[in-house]
């Protein structure tokens, strides 16, 4: 889940223009679409994921319970970058 809170506020302060819901569509949707990309093994694909950096961004395994996860990060961190967004007003 801290996972989809950090990758909310990198999106958001690289696009600050984005809408605080885009965002966290954004990154649930691109961490859904890494998670279904695990099911995925062809060479290439495998030989980056071999790296510490690879594995870190891109996963190494398959699990159906990620996307809960995913869930509950990108709301969590939509609900925090509106209050910062908020607060800062």
């Amino acid at each position: 889940m801290l996972y989809e809170v950090f990758w909310v506020f990198v999106i958001a302060f690289v696009f600050p223009r984005l809408a605080t819901w885009r965002v966290a569509g954004i990154v649930l949707i691109a961490t859904c679409v890494l998670e279904c990309l695990q099911l995925v093994h062809v060479a290439w694909l495998d030989a980056i994921r071999a790296t510490f950096l690879g594995a870190a961004l891109l996963g190494n395994g398959f699990d159906v319970w990620d996307f809960s996860h995913y869930l509950i990060g990108s709301a969590l961190g939509g609900v925090l970058l509106a209050a910062l967004r908020t607060q800062r007003r």
